[in-house]
């Protein structure tokens, strides 16, 4: 941590201020300095404890200093020309490990030939990545992944809940409480750009798209349409990569429908927990890329959408796309309902359960969350449905969970 502050910032970035000789410029023609006693220059002093205090007199009418939430050990304080405190700067560095501290301090070196990218240090080939808006770059492979969601630790409930639901499927039932760790879920489902870049790592089997085209009547796929054709092991291959796993249903249905956090306490949060990512609306094509009985396939383009096209129907974390586009396939193995199932958001596994035949899994395994060809009406869009995914199909893509503290 610094000994003493020597930044001052403002929210269009105009005011800066830096201690021990150097000299920073403040607002449109104002300078504010110190000299190599640390002494305050022009309309500025030193205040208690070595602190620069500056009255600034010619800042732009609409900037504003908004340092309040800022923590830290220094601060350098700031004044209107009428001699009103404006408030201190302080160091931050909580959530990253090297960059600017936010008063002209560092808050960490990168080793290892490593660059500092957002506040991380990562490999070089993340100054050059071309990230986009739900993305980010993975700090040790230089590729774009998915950003990660952080879902809080605590109890939700899990299953179909016979009190609100009129059709509860033997599968969803019994509707129990779970409670897991904090862990981190995909915001997206995983691109066509980001899982070929581990076909062209080596990593992951390349998907057969010659088929996904002609099943869908499509020419071209773009590099944000959510990854199809793919099997469970090569959707595990994928998040393993990126240093996850796939998510256990537990952690897949928390991020869709939300925690009792998010609810109230237990008996308010069962009543309370809705059927789908975004409440107890019925599916629609405002909310979620499906199959609409009036505009057909993927509300009337015929293949699923980019990812993160309906924010609007965005899960109580944020989380896209967690109903409709490709539904996503989970690490557990299917079993005929939830008795005896894990109660702290592990996956429900057996040896075996997954394996692999010629070009498809022969596999009793799940799938979540439905996809641009699930009908708006049905039950497989909904978050606690199960389905039973027995051999590769369009709909069958790829989301990634890793557990924090891991």
């Amino acid at each position: 941590m610094l000994g003493r502050s020597c930044l001052v910032l403002l929210a269009l970035g105009v005011l800066s201020a830096q201690c021990r000789g150097e000299r920073r410029h403040v607002g449109a023609d104002t300078d504010l300095g110190v000299d190599e006693r640390g002494h305050a220059g022009g309309d500025s002093r030193l205040g208690e404890g070595g602190a620069v205090e500056a009255r600034v007199a010619d800042l732009p009418h609409e900037a504003k200093l908004t340092c309040d939430s800022i923590s830290g050990d220094s601060a350098i304080e700031l004044y209107e020309s009428d001699g009103s405190d404006v408030g201190e700067c302080r160091a931050n560095c909580e959530g990253v490990a090297c960059g600017e501290d936010g008063c002209l301090g560092s808050c960490g070196e990168c080793e290892d030939e490593r660059v500092c990218v957002g506040g991380t240090c990562a490999v070089a080939a993340c100054l050059t990545a071309d990230c986009g808006e739900f993305e980010s770059c993975h700090p040790d492979l230089g590729v774009c992944v998915a950003r990660m969601v952080e879902i809080p630790p605590g109890s939700f409930w899990m299953g179909c809940n016979p009190a609100t639901e009129t059709a509860c499927q033997p599968e969803a039932l019994p509707f129990h409480k779970v409670i897991t760790p904090a862990y981190e879920i995909s915001l997206t489902e995983v691109t066509v750009r980001q899982y070929s870049a581990c076909v062209d790592a080596g990593v992951c089997l390349k998907s057969n798209w010659n088929e996904e085209e002609l099943f869908n009547g499509k020419e071209h796929i773009e590099p944000t349409y959510p990854q199809g054709f793919v099997n469970a092991l090569d959707a595990a291959d994928y998040c393993h990569w990126i240093g996850g796993q796939l998510c256990s249903e537990a952690q897949w249905e928390k991020a869709a429908r939300g925690g009792c956090e998010v609810y109230g306490d237990d008996d308010a949060c069962s009543m309370a927990t809705p059927p789908y990512p975004w409440g107890w609306e019925l599916p629609n094509c405002h909310l979620a890329v499906i199959n609409d009985a009036a505009l057909g396939k993927g509300c009337g383009v015929g293949i699923a959408a980019s990812v993160g096209t309906k924010a609007s129907g965005a899960s109580p974390y944020g989380v896209l796309d967690m109903s409709g586009n490709k539904s996503e396939w989970t690490s557990d193995c299917f079993y005929g309902d939830y008795t005896n199932a894990p109660t702290d958001g592990s996956a429900w596994m057996e040896e075996g359960c997954l394996s692999a035949d010629l070009d498809f899994v022969a596999i009793e395994g799940i799938v979540r969350g439905g996809g641009a060809g699930t009908p708006s009406g049905g039950k497989w869009l909904k978050s606690y449905y199960r389905d039973i995914a027995l051999f590769i199909a369009c709909e069958s893509g790829i989301r990634c969970c890793r557990w924090l503290g891991e």
